[in-house]
């Protein structure tokens, strides 16, 4: 196969994706719980040089593997503790999606639809706040679509290193976040053979007797290590991690079936009416797509979404690897003959509904336990901005009217839509006020209350993974079973606390600081003689009256080297 240079339109999209997934990707603090958790412990495996077991606040994390800490904690070692070098790893795997995405479209249905999928995954809303989210599901969404570029692209040319990829990034997808990363695209694989099958052609062979052990060996590799060392996790992973995640409500995250749907709906925002638009021709008529790729997409698209909806565990980022195909699938529904004439009037429908949701944001104030935050301490370039994009759809309707073509269309609604998230990006911290809200500001007068770093802190009945990240050092917190696997020793029997309250007593006989929900410090009278010096949204500082910045370093630390 001969390379093919890139169009001008893929190379706008290019472009266009280092600035939405580069801008602002450092300007807001660790969102709580997930950013905090995996910042924490990538930069602990940068400074304490133990990369096999990872922790958090000093204590072994074992819940997921290991591959996205250590990626991140490379690019600690290599730009410091910051928030732009912990949320690299999710951008540059969402680049990479978005490149293998354009690749698989070029290869399925050429150039044209090659920049149109590209331009609609990277705008679309759940793929673009989890690219600049520090969590598994990117990492793993590469390795998934870097499998299934794999396996089509061996079964196109029957060239083996693209074999060598399919297998390779199913094994890395393995160990960035567990099975989905092998199930995904063997099932996809599989699939396209049925389909090859069906229509009596000879069926590619994809040695699975060979290359599916070895991609089982390296997402196994970090597991086998951790059971060799302590037989007891065994049982952990395979009865909490897996069945339980699969079949029970041990994680307290069960959700009902239309959850997965309502995610998709505001996930691929601005682009949701055309993604119900094809799935009412692919039921109707069945040809917006060929019965080859009918397979290939049930099989990447389908059978994993019925999977997804079975398990019981949801989280709204399960469905992230599901993004690039429908990115594909809506793209080709663009540009293919039979439907390309009739996207105008969707198109000026989901405009309408966009201004209408925009403009309708502030009601939320009205709807019980919905705080807004303080609208009136955002800066005038932010309104500014907010204007300009209602401005520009506005005009875009009118365009649509007046006959505009597809290209200069997707291309309008892909900078306004840009524009808009970026600018929501860039006074996040502000706009955050619920229980994702990062604790830097809190960290910030932490370090006012004790410039010397040395005075004991407790984050009571709070978990607050990212305040050991910000403060540099261990603090103390309530214990909490999923984050405390094997058993404690040592000094993290006092650290990770049992009794609140007992603890809180034991500090307050020496300079101490304490986190604590204002609502729950109302509620707890042994509070009441802590100093109240400062607050944060929800949380508020104590201190006893003992503090003094120059007394000793009564915990342990865990502080950057150097300036």
């Amino acid at each position: 196969m001969t390379c093919r240079l890139p169009s001008k339109a893929s190379l706008f999209v290019i472009f266009l994706s280092v600035i939405v997934l580069a801008g602002w990707l450092g300007s807001r603090g660790l969102a709580e719980p997930d950013e905090g958790r995996f910042g924490e412990i990538a930069r602990e495996m940068a400074l304490q040089q133990d990369w096999l077991i990872p922790h958090l606040n000093g204590v072994p994390h074992v819940q997921k593997p290991p591959l996205t800490y250590w990626i991140t904690a490379v690019f600690i070692r290599l730009f410091g503790p910051n928030e732009w070098a912990v949320r690299l790893t999710s951008a540059l795997a969402a680049f990479g999606t978005i490149l293998l995405t354009m690749y698989i479209a070029g290869i399925l249905y050429g150039k044209d639809c090659q920049w149109k999928a590209g331009l609609v995954l990277v705008v679309s809303t759940g793929f673009f706040i989890v690219a600049r989210l520090i969590t598994t599901d990117m990492l793993l969404t590469f390795f998934i679509t870097a499998a299934v570029a794999g396996v089509i692209g061996y079964m196109r040319n029957g060239r083996r290193p693209w074999l060598c990829v399919f297998y390779m990034a199913m094994g890395l997808g393995f160990l960035s976040k567990g099975p989905l990363g092998i199930l995904i695209p063997s099932i996809t694989a599989i699939a396209m053979q049925v389909e090859q099958w069906r229509r009596h052609r000879p069926v590619v062979r994809l040695y699975w007797f060979v290359g599916l052990p070895i991609a089982l060996l390296i997402g196994l590799s970090w597991y086998l290590a951790l059971i060799h060392r302590d037989k007891s996790l065994f049982d952990y992973f395979f009865r909490y991690e897996l069945i339980d995640r699969v079949a029970s409500n041990a994680h307290n995250r069960a959700k009902p079936i239309w959850f997965y749907p309502g995610v998709l709906v505001l996930g691929f925002l601005p682009w949701t009416t055309f993604a119900f638009l094809v799935l009412r021709d692919l039921w109707r008529r069945r040809r917006a797509l060929g019965s080859a790729d009918r397979w290939l997409f049930a099989g990447w698209v389908v059978v994993p979404y019925v999977v997804l909806s079975l398990v019981v565990s949801k989280l709204a980022t399960y469905v992230l690897p599901l993004m690039p195909p429908l990115a594909i699938i809506v793209a080709r529904w663009l540009e293919h003959p039979d439907t390309r004439d009739r996207w105008r009037r969707p198109a000026r429908t989901n405009i309408i509904c966009l201004i209408a949701l925009l403009l309708g944001l502030p009601a939320l104030g009205l709807i019980p336990r919905i705080h807004l935050p303080p609208l009136q301490e955002l800066p005038a370039g932010f309104w500014v901005a907010m204007v300009f994009a209602v401005a520009s759809l506005l005009l875009l309707v009118r365009a649509l009217g007046k006959g505009l073509p597809l290209r200069p269309f997707m291309l309008w609604m892909a900078g306004t839509w840009a524009c808009l998230i970026l600018t929501l990006v860039s006074q996040a911290d502000l706009l955050m006020t619920g229980s994702n809200r990062t604790i830097r500001m809190l960290a910030q007068q932490i370090d006012r209350v004790d410039p010397s770093g040395t005075v004991p802190v407790f984050a009571y009945k709070a978990r607050l993974n990212g305040l050991p990240f910000y403060l540099r050092r261990f603090v103390y917190r309530s214990y909490s079973r999923s984050d405390v696997v094997l058993p404690l020793e040592g000094e993290l029997q006092q650290r990770i606390v049992r009794d609140e309250r007992e603890a809180a007593l034991a500090l307050s006989s020496g300079p101490a600081i304490l986190i604590v929900k204002e609502d729950t410090y109302l509620k707890t009278p042994d509070l009441q003689d802590w100093r109240r010096v400062g607050q944060d949204g929800p949380w508020i500082i104590l201190a006893t009256r003992h503090l003094s910045p120059s007394l000793p370093p009564s915990s342990p630390s865990l502080r950057t080297p150097g300036p």
